[in-house]
């Protein structure tokens, strides 16, 4: 999940001609591309553009460390529950809810939570039932309560779990 301002295909810089990753766009974006020999001679004359990647390569790892944590720690209800928070950080917000529009697809969200389409229907329905979300032409989240619902600030999602499921 990127926000403004991000870097993608970053793999490139290491002269792999095979991409590993591919990238799909949940709201409207912009992109500017950058070519491999420009991208590479600025990262040696302009540090303002090699902080700015290096810190985002360090954002992206500790991300994919906490994804991988998710993975072997969390159900998939919980691992929902943390991708939408998540989520919230870079959706439109008022108060308390996060709003994104268009609506997620329960297909992304089980590619993003790594379960099945039919799980994510199944939770995002008792999510709505319990309150945590509400969803017709936009899916709006309800941060508080659904931290709550997970046991975490809606801020503190970088803890770790309060019991390790077996």
């Amino acid at each position: 999940m990127l926000g403004p301002g991000c870097f993608l295909g970053e793999d490139c810089l290491r002269g792999r001609g095979i991409r590993r990753t591919s990238a799909a766009a949940v709201t409207e974006c912009r992109l500017l591309r950058i070519e491999r020999d420009v991208a590479v001679r600025r990262l040696g004359q302009v540090l303002p553009f090699c902080d700015a990647l290096l810190t985002h390569l360090l954002i992206r790892t500790t991300d994919c460390e906490a994804s991988l944590s998710d993975q072997l720690l969390y159900p998939s209800e919980q691992r929902l529950a943390r991708l939408l928070l998540r989520l919230c950080r870079l959706a439109a917000r008022d108060g308390d809810q996060a709003v994104f529009s268009p609506k997620l697809t329960h297909e992304a969200l089980a590619e993003m939570t790594g379960t099945t389409r039919s799980r994510v229907s199944s939770f995002m329905s008792k999510f709505r039932r319990l309150g945590l979300i509400e969803y017709d032409h936009a899916l709006k989240v309800h941060m508080r309560r659904l931290a709550e619902f997970i046991g975490h600030e809606a801020g503190g999602l970088g803890c770790p779990p309060r019991a390790v499921r077996t």
